[in-house]
This record gives C-alpha cells, structure tokens and sequence, in this order.
C-alpha cells in the first residue's frame, strides 16, 4: 500500500504557481499549467478561498494568495534553517568524493560561509569564514561569473586585486576573461591563488525561483593530493550537479 496523496500534492503545487512575477492566476490558465480538468482545479481553488489560502476577485475571479498563506510562509521562514538542512548532504558528499567541500552565498559584499566540511589534507590551511576577495576564490568567481553586468562590474570595481599569491589576477581584463570561461564550462578555478598549495573548482548556487545567483560552492584539495587538470576532471561533473542539488534548498528571498 502506497501512502501518498496526489490531491494534496496537486494543492500544494497549485500554491506553489505564485510568484512575484505571476502573483494572480485564473482557473483556466492554473488548469492549463497544472494539466488539469478545470472541475478538479475549481474544487481545489475553493477549498483554498474558503479556509484563506486564497483569495477570489469578485470581478475578474482571478485568485492571489491570501492571508494564510502568508502567514504560513512566514512561519515556514522563522523555522527554516538552511545549514542545518545542507550540512549532512555535504559532510556526506565529501567523505563520498574524499575532498573538502564548502559553501557560502553573498551578503553585504561578502562571501559567507554557511556550510562546508574538510578533509584532513586541507585542515592546516586554516581557511576563514567570510571572503571579500572574489577575485582569488572559485567560489567568488564562480558567484559573479552569473550576475548582471552592472551588478558584475560593480563589485569588480570595489576589488583589491592584492597578489595573495604569485598565481594571483591582478587586474580586472584577466578576472573578466576566466569569468567568460566560467560561463562557457560552467565551473571556476582558483588555482592556488588564494592561499599558495589550495586548489578549488566552483559552481554557482541559484534562487530556484528567480534564478538569480546567489553564491557558490567549491571543492577543495592541496597541490599535493592532486592538479589543477586532475581535479577538474576528476570533480566538475560532481561539482556541479551538487551545486543543482543545493540550489533547490535556498529560499526564495
């Protein structure tokens, strides 16, 4: 016996067609996305109005979300806890790979870690928090390769482009050309340029709603323990599906 309801799956994917973009639907067009007759989505829709998911325009009988999905959605926020959430994927990703993992999303110009797990051959590295220095990083790299241009060039300019490292970019032509192959490959390289030995590949992490990029993760190992070749051969694959995988836990905000 299967214990699954596919009518409170059908609801609840009904909720989840509102958007900022697309904040109002009519029956028709939530039938014709959700493939649905239009008898089944019309009882689904009532049953929201009436307990006050939904609220119905009296006019146009389109429907946006109403006061109980909002407070719903606040409560969900205050009880979300998007470490606790990825942590046990990571740790178990990392041990699974035998390669240090980490991940951090942009806030206040910085790159702050949320999650990440090492192994023993990158624990002398004594790696911190939070990072301003984009430029250097595969996960910085990884972040500003998918911004808007404007926003892009914003942050570019406010970067210090200090030579951590001999194999450190110094200047912005270089930082925009690996920036366009991280497009191209859709991973990053940060080959011992921010703390000389440390070698890492990123991937961008994406709103799954909006799309709009959000931070990154990186995979990170030791020029003794492998090459730059090596790694991306090795990883980028893996990199970036797990980047998929952890992308589908961020919030919508």
């Amino acid at each position: 016996m299967t214990y699954y309801s596919s009518t409170l799956e059908k609801g609840l994917k009904i909720l989840n067609l509102f958007s900022k973009e697309h904040s109002r639907w009519s029956q028709k067009d939530i039938a014709e996305a959700m493939q649905m007759n239009t008898t089944s989505v019309f009882r689904l829709i009532n049953t929201f109005v009436k307990m006050g998911y939904l609220v119905k325009d009296g006019k146009t009988k389109q429907v946006s979300l109403g006061p109980m999905a909002v407070a719903m959605s606040h409560r969900l926020l205050r009880s979300y806890n998007l470490r606790q959430m990825i942590a046990p994927i990571i740790a178990q990703k990392s041990e699974e790979y035998g390669i240090s993992i980490e991940v951090a999303l942009f806030a206040n110009n910085t790159m702050v870690l949320i999650s990440g797990y090492e192994q023993k051959n990158t624990l002398t590295f004594h790696k911190p928090g939070s990072a301003q220095e984009l430029y250097c990083t595969a996960m910085g790299k990884a972040y500003l390769a998918y911004l808007p241009q404007e926003e892009r060039d914003q942050i570019i300019a406010r970067q210090s482009f200090y030579p951590r490292t001999i194999n450190t970019l110094t200047n912005q032509k270089a930082l925009l050309d690996q920036l366009s192959e991280v497009r191209t490959h859709g991973y990053s390289s940060n080959n011992g340029e921010y703390i000389k030995g440390l070698i890492s590949i990123g991937a961008p992490l994406f709103n799954p709603v909006t799309k709009s990029v959000k931070g990154g993760i990186s995979f990170d190992t030791t020029t003794i323990e492998s090459s730059m070749d090596k790694l991306i051969e090795s990883y980028s694959a893996s990199l970036i599906a797990l980047a998929q995988e952890i992308s589908s836990f961020l919030p919508d905000s």
